[in-house]
């Protein structure tokens, strides 16, 4: 799927052709503009051509690949009809929208990518996140993050003073943590999440299969004559050991849900 800058023209051919890859002469042809979740975004009506073409250009002006505010991608769907004496023939092409960055930090994120970058040379055994395109890393770190925050977190404010006999706690719940919040956090706090994202990334673009069922719940599992019984233990969200493991201490679990 092609990729294309936010406000950008995009320009997409139309063959006169059926299915089956033979010529044919339309009467007609429409275009209607969806966008990745099939809303209507623009329908442009019937097109321009004259006899004898085999083919024509659709373009989707730069109005209509503006993302709206929080989105950092979004699909655009060209539905193409071409009408015939034979009945109508509907093809589509779509392609991808960009932001100035796929990351922004604590909408869908806690570090950019060449913070992950640079985080991933100081942690060993990141095969999966190793043999990532970029594209796959962004995927990576954003599902993490996504996966990360609905787990409630704490960390302890030192005394300040002498007067102080205990630290604060500060319970997080992530939602409505802005960047300058984010970033006024201890340092210890700030590397561990973002550790744990990287790791969690690791582990979904490892997507090791064995410990996918152990995440799920599955104890043991047989197919045919051949079983396999895998380690008991507490279900983890979905995250992975490695990643729970650079948030100990600062993991919350006695917390409970109150309705508003």
């Amino acid at each position: 799927m092609n990729l294309y800058p936010e406000n950008y023209d995009v320009t997409i051919g139309v063959a006169f052709k059926d299915l089956n890859g033979l010529p044919v002469t339309p009467t007609a042809v429409n275009a209607v503009l969806y966008d990745g979740e099939d809303e209507l975004v623009h329908d442009f009506g019937d097109q321009v051509f004259a006899p004898g073409d085999t083919s024509l250009n659709v373009t989707v002006p730069a109005a209509y690949n503006v993302l709206a505010d929080g989105i950092f991608s979004d699909a655009r769907i060209l539905r193409i009809t071409l009408v015939t004496a034979a009945g109508e023939i509907r093809r589509s092409s779509s392609y991808i929208i960009q932001g100035e960055s796929r990351l922004a930090l604590m909408q869908n994120t806690f570090m950019s990518l060449e913070a992950a970058e640079i985080l991933a040379r100081d942690i060993p055994n990141l095969d999966g996140w190793k043999a990532a395109t970029d594209e796959q890393r962004y995927a990576g770190l954003i599902n993490s993050y996504h996966k990360l925050i609905r787990i409630p977190m704490r960390y302890k404010i030192l005394p300040t003073t002498d007067q102080d006999d205990e630290p604060t706690e500060v319970i997080v719940r992530w939602g409505d943590i802005t960047e300058d919040e984010f970033r006024d956090m201890p340092v210890e706090f700030r590397r561990a999440v973002r550790s744990a994202q990287l790791l969690q990334a690791d582990d979904i673009l490892e997507n090791n299969p064995i410990t996918k069922r152990h995440q799920d719940g599955i104890i043991s599992e047989t197919v045919g004559e051949s079983s396999i019984m895998l380690r008991g233990g507490r279900l983890t969200l979905d995250i992975s050991s490695r990643a729970l493991s650079s948030l100990s201490g600062f993991l919350y679990y006695n917390f409970g849900i109150t309705r508003v």
